[in-house]
């Protein structure tokens, strides 16, 4: 059981430790949530054509038209309704739903600025319960402990185990920026 993130970067969150939104504190962007049709399955656009973007699960109407439908599979808002109340896609007037999953998004900048102090500051922490530390061609992180880690220090191992997976990336790729989705 776990919350996962994928995209640049790839791995798990920590079970109980970590929140889909710890990078928040590092530098890392918070992009909103996609929403999508309900029973077509389509992505929500917006009028450039991009996934409408939701800053909160929460926001499932802000900003939008109260009949909105999705213009590739349907002819009216009220087509689409109707199909959805057909197959008990939903109980209300509403034809798509906002995505559980959070995008997120960290430049070198940032990363300079916000999470190498962290990662500085952390080292001889690091030392101290680290054996080794890779990430593979998915950049998917893979960490070796030293023993068990005491429960004061378990949030900034798991957060500098992501932060050094940032890292690695920006060094291998030379991309200025990773992005990133995780169940929020």
């Amino acid at each position: 059981m776990g919350r996962y993130y994928s995209g640049d970067i790839n791995g798990k969150y920590w079970f109980a430790v970590q929140s889909s939104y710890c990078m928040e504190n590092y530098g890392g962007k918070s992009l909103g949530s996609e929403a999508t049709y309900q029973c077509c399955g389509c992505t929500l656009e917006n009028e450039n054509g991009d996934a409408y973007m939701f800053e909160q699960k929460d926001d499932s109407c802000f900003g939008l038209p109260d009949k909105i439908y999705c213009k590739d599979c349907y002819d009216s808002y009220e087509e689409h309704l109707t199909e959805c109340q057909e197959e008990n896609c939903n109980d209300e007037d509403i034809t798509y739903y906002v995505d559980e999953t959070c995008n997120w998004s960290m430049n070198q900048d940032d990363f300079e600025e916000f999470a190498e102090p962290f990662i500085k500051k952390h080292r001889c922490l690091w030392e101290r319960f680290v054996v080794e530390f890779e990430v593979n061609e998915d950049f998917e992180y893979d960490v070796t402990f030293k023993g068990e880690i005491d429960k004061e220090y378990i949030y900034i191992i798991a957060d500098l185990c992501m932060l050094k997976q940032i890292k690695l990336y920006f060094k291998e790729t030379g991309d200025y920026e990773c992005a990133w989705n995780g169940e929020c």
